[in-house]
Parts: structure tokens; C-alpha cells; sequence
């Protein structure tokens, strides 16, 4: 199955001429993830009209989930949690008005310790309980993210549990944050929910949003099991041009990520 290849788009990188650069790469759908504070500086519009005018498709808005004191939805202060519900709720409605058909959450910031996760888990499904009723009153789909380490979500079991809290919750597969169990396990359980991936690669150990390729993951079996599923959204990477923990020569480009999608597709057909 071709699936379309989408970028997860930083603040660094909005503007017009990555959008003519998506054109000519051949990049048809993006993803809006950019920090709380560049909210209120941004032309979601204008943005939008770009997207739009080079054919790119708007697939997802990542919702901000930094920093941790004052956006979280699993936090057990009951004013930071207030607080992250109605600056989310109102980007979800802002993000459904120009087009956007999906916004990712992250139900949790970190660390979160043993004794503390039973009442973060309940305090993140009011929380996520009460997004996805904006997200339906603005007719955009909301899919909660698995996270890694301490975060909650960080296996298919307790995902599956802070999305049960409302029938129109879907999941949104980052496959290189599992350091619990297998991608196999997760698809398994959690297929029929998918509603968006975030694509990157990486060592087991921690996430690392390497490009396809450069880590650990065997990407036949993952794509199969993308195909098992019924997966038919955009392959959206979620991998920086440059990045801290892995060397390139030169900052990665569109056509980059177009190539690797492609040649992820071609390595899936030889086997």
C-alpha cells in the first residue's frame, strides 16, 4: 500500500518556500508541531493558504505539551490541568477551522512516579474525556500519542485505558517511542484505534527520531503489520532536518524523506 509521505513541521520551517518545497519533492501532507509560546505569533492562516496553494494537505496538529508545569493533562495540580484543558480545547477548535483533521495529544508530561501514576491516570482521562468532546464539537479527529519512559500511554494496555474514557478517542502510533513491548503487541491491540503515525527510527534504548533506516526497527515487519491493519493515513515523519544525537553531513531536505519512504516500500516488496 502507497501511502502518502508527510512531515511533521517545525516553527523553523513555516514558511512559504517549504511548502513550494514540499510541492516539488513530493511531500502531500504536513503536520503543524510547534511549542506553546509560538501560538500566539503565528498566521494559522496564511500557513493554511500556503499549504493549500502547493497541494499539501493539512493532516495533523500536534498540540503543544511543553513545558510540563503549564500544559499537561495528567498533571495532579488541579489548576495546571484546568489551565491545559481550555488552551488545548481552544487550539483544537482553531485547528479544525482551517482544516486540520486530526490533533495529537500527549496525555502526560514526565516523570511520573509509581506511587503518583494511579492518580495521574485518572486525572489524564478527565482531562482527555473533556478534549475529546471539543474535538467532536469542532469536527476534528483527537488521537492520543504512546510516549516512552515514565509518561503514561507508554504500552498498548494503559493507552487502551485513557482512550476508553470516549468512543470517539483514536491513537495516534509513534513507532519509536515503544520501549516496552513489541511494535507486533501494539498493532495487535491497538490497530482498529490508529488513526495517525509518527514515523522515525530508533535503538531500543530511548526515542531518538533517526530517519527510517539508521536505528533498529525492522521496518518490513512494521509496514506489514501497517497493512494488516488497515492503515490508509499519511506516513507522517517525525524527524528533524538536523538532530543532536546523530551525525549528518548536511541537514536533511523533502525530497529526503520522500526517497525513504520510497525506498522503505521497495525493501518491503524484494522480501
Amino acid at each position: 500500500m502507497k501511502r502518502a509521505t508527510g512531515v511533521s513541521t517545525s516553527f523553523d520551517y513555516l514558511n512559504r518556500e517549504t511548502f513550494i518545497e514540499y510541492n516539488k519533492a513530493g511531500v502531500t501532507a504536513f503536520e503543524l508541531s510547534i511549542q506553546l509560546k509560538h501560538h500566539d505569533i503565528i498566521d494559522l492562516g496564511e500557513i493554511t493558504s500556503w499549504a493549500k496553494a502547493e497541494g499539501v494537505d493539512t493532516w495533523s496538529f500536534h498540540l503543544p505539551f511543553y513545558p510540563f508545569e503549564v500544559i499537561n493533562p495528567a498533571s495532579l495540580d488541579n489548576s495546571v490541568r484546568k489551565n491545559t484543558v481550555e488552551k488545548l480545547s481552544a487550539l483544537i477548535k482553531k485547528a479544525a477551522s482551517h482544516g486540520f483533521k486530526h490533533a495529537v495529544v500527549h496525555p502526560s508530561g514526565e516523570p511520573i512516579s509509581d506511587e503518583e501514576r494511579p492518580a495521574a491516570m485518572e486525572c489524564a482521562k478527565e482531562s482527555l474525556f473533556l478534549l475529546a468532546e471539543a474535538a467532536k464539537e469542532s469536527g476534528i479527529i483527537l488521537a492520543a500519542e504512546d510516549l516512552p519512559r515514565t509518561c503514561l500511554g507508554n504500552c498498548s494496555r494503559e493507552l487502551a485505558e485513557l482512550i476508553s474514557v470516549h468512543p470517539d478517542l483514536r491513537v495516534c502510533f509513534d513507532v519509536n517511542h515503544l520501549l516496552f513491548e513489541p511494535h507486533s503487541e501494539f498493532l495487535k491491540a491497538l490497530g482498529s484505534k490508529i488513526a495517525t503515525v509518527h514515523i522515525s527510527d530508533y535503538d531500543f534504548i530511548n526515542e531518538r527520531h533517526w530517519l527510517p533506516l539508521e536505528g533498529k526497527i525492522d521496518w518490513v515487519e512494521l509496514m506489514k503489520g501497517l497493512d494488516d491493519i488497515g492503515y490508509n493515513g499519511v506516513f507522517m515523519y517525525e524527524v528533524p532536518r538536523t538532530a543532536a544525537n546523530i551525525t549528518r553531513e548536511v541537514p536533511l531536505t523533502p525530497a529526503d524523506y520522500v526517497n525513504n519512504h520510497n525506498k522503505l516500500i521497495e525493501i518491503k516488496r524484494s522480501i
